[in-house]
C-alpha cells in the first residue's frame, strides 16, 4: 500500500505476483512491484519524502501479519534510493477488515538489521 503521509491518504495498493510453484525466483515480491509503480506513476503527483510503503502478509482467512523485507528487497530499495525509514509494516496482527486510528502508532520499520536472503536467490548468486 502506498500512503501519502502529508495528505493522510492511501494512494494505491497492490499484491505480490505469485506463481503456482512457489519458486522465489519466479515470484515478484510486493516491494519490487511497489517501487516500480512509485517511480513510474506516483512521483508525478507526490513527493518522495511524503510517500510511505506499507507491507504485510495476509492469509486466506484475512489475518494480517507484520513482515520484514528480505535481503533481496532491501537491496532493491537501496538501489532505487527509496528512504529505508519509509518502508513500514504493522506492529501487531489484525483480523481484516480493520480500522486504523491515526493517533495510534501501529507501524514500525519493515527493514531489519539482518535481512534474510531468499534461498533460491542466494544459491544463484543474485544477492552479493
Amino acid at each position: 500500500m502506498f500512503y501519502n503521509l502529508k495528505k493522510g491518504t492511501i494512494i494505491d495498493n497492490g499484491t505480490s505476483s505469485l506463481i503456482q510453484r512457489h519458486d522465489v525466483l519466479l515470484n515478484t515480491h510486493a516491494e519490487e512491484i511497489a517501487l516500480k509503480r512509485i517511480f513510474k506513476i506516483h512521483l508525478r503527483k507526490h513527493k518522495l519524502n511524503d510517500l510511505r510503503l506499507i507491507i504485510w502478509k495476509q492469509n486466506n482467512h484475512g489475518l494480517i501479519k507484520p513482515i520484514n523485507c528480505c535481503g533481496w528487497c532491501t537491496k532493491l530499495i537501496i538501489k532505487y534510493n527509496f528512504p529505508l525509514d519509509h518502508v513500514l509494516t504493522f506492529n501487531q496482527e489484525f483480523d481484516a477488515p480493520f480500522v486504523i486510528n491515526r493517533s495510534t502508532n501501529i507501524l514500525r520499520s519493515a527493514i531489519s538489521d539482518n535481512p534474510v536472503l531468499p534461498i533460491k536467490k542466494h544459491i544463484r548468486g543474485c544477492c552479493h
